[in-house]
């Protein structure tokens, strides 16, 4: 436990890092700027001895977008403090080939999935007995407010099927906060708000609350399209939910998640396609008899869990002395 007063916090997290035989940063996304600059002018050093977990934002989202001093010192220590580590953790199988473009071929990735809990699978199963009987198509737009969702290019997608028997569900009860103090803001959700309801009038519902993982499980239940437009692996969870479920998933053709999915066989959808789909097209799902291997494994206790064990492997044999301990 961390002493609230920040000088003694920094002076006990430099000791630790000094003892430490190695160090896991469990994502790069950093709360404080002074936290940041603390990492870089103390501890620098330390890094040679780090491994770094990835949570997608701290490897596609960091980087500050303004052009003035701060921002431009900000991204430079961002960067050297990634550069300077050399095992990374990445949580989704395809994102070594952002981590390799960033920081190098030399960088040594691992898979380090976020393993689901072990009664995901029997939640998910109890969710069918609340399925409704629904007249109409319920679409899900992405899954919070965060601005790299991209809401309002799909809402314009979508607005050829204004005049069809759908219903538009926008999750919206968490994002405001942002990435790294951007992305974020709740001007951007009201305008994706404004625009969903001038568009698409009273086939739109705004989820505002957070729900229970079981309520929210059987919601799910209930959507027959999910679109996520980010360009980075985002809503995994989401994702591999409705693939279990036999849910309509659409990804733009352009990012890794997109191209590693079809490339291991999973049904996934190109958000490129909507605007020259018809409706039938659009809403037409295949008729697949067993849930792919891949899904099956993602709710399986122990399965995922395993790649840890190769993770830390690695951490002694790379950042050790050369040999496995």
């Amino acid at each position: 436990y961390l002493p609230n007063n920040r000088f003694q916090k920094a002076i006990l997290i430099y000791r630790l890092m000094k003892q430490a035989k190695y160090i896991i940063f469990n994502s790069l996304l950093f709360n404080s700027d002074k936290y940041l600059i603390f990492i870089y002018l103390c501890c620098k050093r330390f890094l040679q001895k780090a491994a770094w977990m990835e949570w997608g934002a701290d490897l596609y989202n960091c980087r500050r977008k303004g052009t003035d001093f701060k921002s431009k010192l900000l991204n430079y220590i961002n960067y050297h403090i990634r550069k300077e580590i050399k095992v990374v953790g990445v949580t989704f199988e395809a994102d070594d080939i952002e981590v390799h473009k960033q920081f190098g071929a030399n960088v040594k990735c691992y898979f380090t999935p976020l393993p689901f809990g072990a009664d995901r699978k029997e939640m998910l199963e109890k969710t069918y007995k609340h399925q409704d009987d629904k007249k109409f198509i319920r679409i899900q737009i992405a899954h919070n407010s965060l601005q790299v969702n991209n809401h309002i290019p799909i809402l314009s997608r979508l607005e050829t099927f204004a005049h069809e028997n759908i219903q538009l569900v926008l999750p919206l009860n968490y994002g405001v906060f942002g990435i790294g103090k951007q992305y974020g803001g709740t001007q951007y959700r009201n305008s994706v708000i404004l625009c969903a309801k001038s568009l698409f009038k009273d086939k739109v519902t705004i989820i505002s609350k957070k729900m229970p993982l079981q309520n929210y499980l059987q919601y799910l239940r209930n959507i027959d399209i999910a679109i996520f437009d980010c360009e980075r692996p985002i809503a995994l969870a989401n994702i591999y939910y409705m693939l279990y479920m036999g849910k309509k998933v659409y990804l733009p053709s352009s990012s890794v998640h997109y191209q590693f999915f079809k490339r291991i066989g999973l049904p996934i959808y190109a958000t490129d396609d909507i605007p020259h789909m018809s409706f039938d097209e659009f809403t037409r799902q295949e008729n697949i008899s067993n849930i792919h291997i891949y899904i099956l494994d993602k709710f399986t206790p122990g399965k995922e869990i395993q790649f840890w064990g190769d993770f830390f492997t690695h951490i002694e044999y790379d950042l050790g002395t050369g040999g496995y301990a």
